[in-house]
């Protein structure tokens, strides 16, 4: 559920809750109150009529001259009453004899004259449509005021229950979004404080969860750059240890005599110190390439040329191993950096050249398709291993040979490759059966 639903559900939850929980306390109050109300006017009003009955017997003498004195229009409409003597007979009121039943079960107020009771009056305690008798206007006024300072007091009441509630219930569903809120805090905090394992955790289809979602991806995506940053350290340092510590050792035994400065020794150091140049080099483009800071000159480059001059290049070392060569170039044209892009070839025919047994071939392949050029580097070597497809692009990544073992090279190759090609807006990507051979293709944007 979208965050902004839930926030709209909550208010009207919170609002509902308070406004019935008041309404409910106050209905049950207030109904309770009004018959209390109810109760006291009917006993006043009894009280009342009661007195203006014996004042009126003691004017006739006679109890049911007396009543129609008092009620001189007959039985009050709405609201029933009867006058009985003191020896229980009616003098006034309904009649019959589900009357006569009824009226024993009313309240009975005494009618006391001259110092005697001379009667009772009995009065229903329902109220009557017609409400009320008049009373004294100071017993009304008191009874109005109370009612309704139990009316107003009850409504207090239930408001201070109903904002309790409605706290309460406030309280659950702010916790049910703050703490999502919390728990991202908490992973920021934690990843602010070089902590790139901290993941906030979060789950479901909502703002908070997605945006949970996306700090976890961030933070996944920052542990996986520091590895492989402390990994880019490690390779470079193991890198160029090795030349480093040939090169040191030349000199220093050419220093102490233990080789002879011959021009041989001199150039098996100079061949460490130009691969050593050649790797540092590398680093240096790669570098410049994840900066999106590199050096190229994007135009139109015919296509057959470079390939022409790719295939030349390695040609020579191919016969020398017993590999066949075949280029089919392309009169097409397409936006590259020629010296980039023959620099990328140089390397895809060098390992096919390498990984193809006496015997095998290359073959160099080019079209187009969908708007874009593209080349293939297909040779029937061994081929790559399933386990190590995934990473050959990866820096400092060497994958194993047939017999198990490292291959040559730096593992800087194919991951410049790539980071070239990428920088010319471009696609390089492999595909390979072990035994049988692998392919390599480059799509670049065609020049129209």
């Amino acid at each position: 559920m979208r965050l902004s639903l839930r926030l709209v559900l909550a208010f009207v939850a919170v609002a509902a809750v308070a406004v019935g929980t008041a309404a409910l306390v106050v209905g049950l109050t207030t109904a309770s109150r009004f018959e209390r109300f109810a109760s006291e006017v009917r006993h006043h009003e009894a009280e009342h009529t009661a007195d203006r009955l014996a004042a009126a017997y003691e004017r006739t003498g006679d109890l049911r001259k007396a009543a129609r004195e008092v009620f001189p229009r007959g039985q009050p409409r709405g609201l029933p009453l009867a006058v009985v003597d003191a020896d229980g007979n009616l003098v006034w009121g309904p009649g019959g004899i589900r009357s006569r039943v009824a009226i024993a079960a009313w309240p009975a107020t005494p009618l006391v004259a001259e110092g005697r009771e001379v009667g009772q009056l009995h009065m229903p305690q329902a109220l009557g449509p017609a409400g009320p008798l008049p009373i004294g206007s100071d017993a009304r006024a008191v009874l109005e005021r109370a009612f309704i300072n139990e009316t107003v007091r009850s409504l207090l009441i239930g408001l201070a229950i109903a904002v309790g509630v409605a706290l309460v219930v406030g309280v659950v569903i702010a916790a049910g979004i703050t703490r999502p809120l919390r728990r991202l805090t908490a992973a920021a905090r934690g990843v602010a404080a070089g902590d790139l394992r901290a993941r906030s955790g979060l789950s479901g289809r909502d703002e908070l969860a997605t945006v949970g979602a996306a700090f976890d991806d961030m933070a996944a995506g920052l542990q996986a750059q520091e590895a492989a940053r402390r990994n880019l350290f490690a390779d470079i340092a193991h890198e160029l240890r090795t030349p480093v510590t040939v090169i040191e050792g030349n000199l220093q035994a050419m220093l102490d005599g233990v080789y002879d400065r011959s021009d041989e020794t001199l150039r098996s150091t100079l061949d460490r110190a130009e691969g050593l140049h050649r790797l540092v080099e590398d680093i240096r483009d790669l570098s410049l390439a994840d900066v999106g800071k590199l050096d190229l000159s994007i135009e139109q480059v015919p296509l057959e040329r470079v390939l022409g001059t790719a295939s030349e290049g390695i040609r020579s070392q191919a016969q020398a191993k017993g590999v066949s060569l075949d280029s089919e170039p392309s009169p097409d044209t397409a936006l590259a950096d020629e010296a980039r892009l023959r620099q990328v070839l140089a390397n895809l025919l060098d390992n096919a050249v390498r990984h193809t047994p006496s015997g095998g071939s290359i073959a160099i392949r080019s079209g187009t398709q969908d708007g874009a050029y593209w080349i293939e580097v297909i040779d029937t070597g061994e081929g790559i291993a399933a386990d190590d497809l995934p990473h050959i692009f990866d820096r400092f990544y060497r994958g194993t040979d047939a017999s198990g073992r490292k291959t040559r090279g730096s593992g800087l190759g194919l991951a410049i490759a790539r980071a070239l090609i990428e920088a010319m807006d471009g696609r390089l990507t492999a595909a390979s059966t072990p035994g049988e051979g692998s392919t390599f293709r480059i799509e670049l944007p065609a020049a129209d």
